[in-house]
């Protein structure tokens, strides 16, 4: 089975408002309440894809209430979050003019106790599981994401993890099937100004000594570059209009883990990886079956090396 691991999900409440104008009344012209968080995208996109997965993490309070709801009702997905005693945060989104302005919660308290729940939760895992850990950590677990690595290295389970650098960097000895970073997180790792495509190749490859077995490193526009130690690939960017970054990420994640349990080719593991997060950067929505057959035979890989 699939496993996703969001410890800090949110409400997003999204609207849309034609005015904006600080220190008086605004009108609402349209809004939304989705689930939010990485590991939440992930799901979802999976789910989307025809892949079964079971959501984890923290939820509390009515809003935490809301999401486990929301995932069942919308997508059918059963999820197996631990019930904390503070409240999931709630993020704004406001639209105004084609600019997104973001309002978001510093989100809940994680006890000692809860955090052993979830560890207690993941005991259950069997050589085959996958875990997919996105996002921050939850206020009072710190150590919780290396916890949690060192928990799936002795169970022999493959996990990946897309979070924070420092998170990120203790994580990558115990060899990560896949990170994800973008651009300006790459240049944050080693902290440097990259400039080139013969540095991201470089800097990949450093990632790739430093444990991560799969490195993917997403250019927005530029198209994105995948790393392993046997090939290097290059996506070239793919024409469209762009309406929602949000999720695009994750969703070249869930591409990804599509290609891998279905056990195709690596070749095919990053095409399909490229078509789904593209798909959701051209639609309002998070990318479906349909919406990612539709940009795939679009995706055109270059072997850089081989």
């Amino acid at each position: 089975m699939i496993y996703t691991c969001t410890f800090n999900p949110s409400i997003d409440y999204k609207i849309d408002v034609d005015q904006f104008i600080e220190g008086d009344l605004n009108r609402v012209t349209k809004h939304q309440f989705v689930a939010g968080g990485k590991g939440i995208n992930v799901s979802i996109v999976l789910r989307n894809l025809g892949i079964e997965n079971i959501p984890t993490g923290f939820c509390g309070g009515f809003t935490g209430n809301f999401i486990t709801t929301y995932l069942f009702k919308t997508y059918n997905l059963k999820s197996s979050f631990i019930e904390i005693t503070d409240v999931t945060r709630i993020n704004v989104k406001v639209n105004h003019n084609g600019t997104e302005t973001e309002l978001n919660g510093n989100g809940p308290v994680v006890t000692d106790m809860e955090m052993q729940q979830l560890l207690a939760l993941f005991q259950g895992l069997t050589q085959g599981d996958i875990l997919i850990i996105g996002g921050s950590t939850a206020h009072g677990a710190a150590d919780s994401y290396l916890e949690l690595v060192k928990l799936c290295t002795q169970k022999g389970i493959e996990f990946i993890i897309d979070t924070t650098k420092t998170s990120l960097l203790e994580i990558l000895p115990y060899n990560p099937l896949l990170i994800k970073p973008n651009l300006k997180e790459l240049c944050d790792l080693f902290n440097v100004n990259i400039t080139s495509q013969e540095d991201i190749i470089k800097y990949a490859k450093e990632l790739h000594k430093k444990g991560a077995k799969n490195v993917l490193v997403s250019l927005g526009k530029d198209g994105s570059i995948f790393v392993n130690s046997n090939v290097i690939y290059k996506a070239t960017p793919i024409t469209g209009t762009v309406q929602n970054t949000v999720g695009a990420g994750d969703s070249m994640v869930a591409g990804f883990i599509k290609g891998y349990v279905e056990r195709k080719e690596v070749f095919e593991q990053f095409k399909t990886a490229v078509a789904t997060g593209t798909a959701t950067a051209f639609n309002t929505g998070l990318a479906t079956t349909k919406d990612m057959e539709n940009i795939l035979e679009q995706v055109e890989i270059e072997v850089l090396e081989y």
